[in-house]
């Protein structure tokens, strides 16, 4: 089990309880402006893959893949 992902499990229980562990049918999509503003906030204001994650509650290997896109 990769650490990254029980950290992740752990930030979704604290934020949303029980209802943050539940991924079926929770997969968000976004707009290229989304993610263009949270690539450029995340540059900006020089935020870690993580802390951006955490601002715009989006996993942050979502933001890695937007990036290397």
């Amino acid at each position: 089990m990769n650490h990254v992902t029980v950290n992740e499990w752990v930030a979704a229980y604290s934020k949303h309880g029980a209802a943050g562990l539940i991924t079926e049918g929770t997969h968000r999509t976004f707009t290229g402006e989304q993610k263009q503003y949270i690539l450029e906030d995340m540059h900006e204001n020089r935020l870690s893959y993580k802390t951006a994650a955490k601002k715009h509650d989006v996993p942050d290997r979502s933001i890695r893949n937007w990036e290397r896109i």
